[in-house]
């Protein structure tokens, strides 16, 4: 039934393979490249190009009528390192033991050092004619703070201090006003955004540059001056990787309407996420429902038939690369729990989850949580129907990935207690319940960016 249910997601479209985001340059950049097996034009370089994982299409490239000599296909490379320093670093190889151990070997983790790999064209072109420098168009990534505006107004004071100032006539810039649907899609906003590019990872790097067109990212990222702030722009080349000094990268100064520039209070406030960016279906199996008798003897039912349910929950899109987080979120949970007793069990938890991204892309999570619940009760054998409040806590581990963009899948573990003895019925006490499951829920990051704006 499950494998049906997949098969038929995945033909309805719902549910289908990711395809990749590569990188196309050329030295000299401006020529037009298009695809050999059709013919298609695809751009000037530099760009950026959705394809199939794996592709092996051949790439020509065109200036002023001339077809150059050199043609190309996408190869893939690696930074084995653990640090973004220049995207072309090492076309990939074998990895040796030493690089296995440090991949896998949690102090590295915690440094924050990762092995990643993408995929980009490269050409060294041999034009008799010289070919015209091509325009930027930079992406701003908005400055971490609590206050929306805040971060809006150091992205205007660079625009218009620095950008419109110094750019190039043909350069553009993309404000976070602009990109804020797509990056909350991405994990990114201005309680939790990245100060620099090694804290992203490349195929997220390469997705922005893609949706917007972009060749550059700046980050603006600021420190208290007494009643200013001193803003050091890092604009980065994106298609290589590499931070660009200049006229675009100059220190400012500009003043914020609310002070709220402390770094523990962006700290505080960006790990906490009050409005849900995700909603799940779960199927719960491997159930274990626990009670106490009247003479405090310990029991317990298990059953193996599925138990459907809906969760709230916060979502993180998967980075695909070693980092670490947590967040602090409301989970909302509408689930059944027992076999011979029919339990309806409606919760609110806030939980405390730890988010462990992995290379391949998936996400491991965490949890403990406290809150409360009411609980429904029906035997049917003596018709009883009965039900209480009662405090709820829970700890969890799962782990989830997305097929897609939008639809993410996931299984784990899950233990619910009952502190305080306050469910009782047919001389039971209720304890808790566990239960292994199955999820499959849909990415609706726009939900939170709605509501956050209503307050801000």
């Amino acid at each position: 039934m499950k494998i049906f249910l997949l098969l038929l997601l995945t033909s309805c479209g719902i549910i289908k393979i990711q395809n990749e985001i590569i990188s196309v340059d050329t030295n000299p950049s401006g020529v037009d490249v298009y695809r050999k097996k059709d013919n298609k034009l695809l751009g000037k370089t530099p760009l950026f190009l959705e394809t199939e994982k794996d592709s092996t299409d051949l790439y020509i490239f065109r200036h002023d009528g001339i077809i150059a000599p050199e043609q190309a296909t996408a190869k893939e490379y690696c930074d084995y390192d653990g640090k973004i320093k220049n995207f072309v670093l090492d076309e990939k190889k074998e990895r040796t033991l030493n690089q296995v151990i440090k991949e896998i070997n949690p102090v590295h983790l915690i440094n924050g050092a990762t092995y990643e790999c993408h995929k980009g064209v490269r050409a060294n072109l041999h034009f008799k004619k010289t070919v015209p420098p091509s325009c930027k168009i930079v992406v701003a990534i908005p400055s971490k703070n609590n206050y929306l505006q805040n971060s809006y107004d150091i992205f205007w004071a660079y625009k218009n201090q620095i950008f419109d100032l110094k750019k190039n006539s043909c350069d553009k810039i993309i404000s976070p006003f602009e990109s804020e649907e797509y990056f909350s899609y991405l994990g990114i906003d201005h309680m939790d955004s990245p100060g620099d590019l090694s804290e992203m990872d490349i195929q997220q790097i390469f997705k922005i540059g893609y949706k917007f067109h972009a060749t550059h990212i700046v980050f603006l990222p600021y420190q208290q001056k007494e009643t200013d702030i001193e803003v050091s722009p890092k604009l980065y080349n994106i298609h290589h990787g590499k931070l660009e000094k200049g006229p675009l990268s100059q220190t400012f100064s500009t003043h914020l309407g609310e002070a709220d520039s402390i770094w523990f209070s962006n700290f505080l406030f960006s790990s906490f996420r009050l409005i849900p960016n995700g909603i799940g279906f779960q199927a719960n199996t491997s159930n274990k429902f626990r009670a106490t008798d009247i003479n405090q003897n310990s029991i317990s039912e298990t059953y193996d038939n599925f138990e459907f349910g809906i969760t709230l929950d916060d979502i993180q899109y998967p980075k695909e690369k070693w980092s670490f987080n947590f967040h602090t979120v409301p989970v909302f949970i509408y689930t059944g729990w027992g076999d011979q007793f029919d339990l309806q069990v409606t919760g609110l938890t806030l939980d405390f989850k730890l988010f462990i991204h992995l290379p391949p892309g998936g996400v491991f999570v965490a949890r403990a949580g406290l809150g409360g619940s009411y609980i429904d009760i029906n035997y049917p054998p003596t018709n009883y129907n009965g039900g209480g409040l009662s405090f709820l806590t829970d700890v969890g581990l799962e782990f989830y990935f997305f097929p897609s963009d939008r639809i993410y899948a996931g299984l784990g573990y899950k233990r619910y207690f009952l502190p305080g003895g306050n469910v009782q019925f047919q001389g039971y006490t209720l304890n808790g319940e566990s239960h292994l499951f199955f999820e499959l829920g849909y990415f609706w990051p726009e939900l939170r960016m709605g509501a956050r704006s209503l307050f801000q």
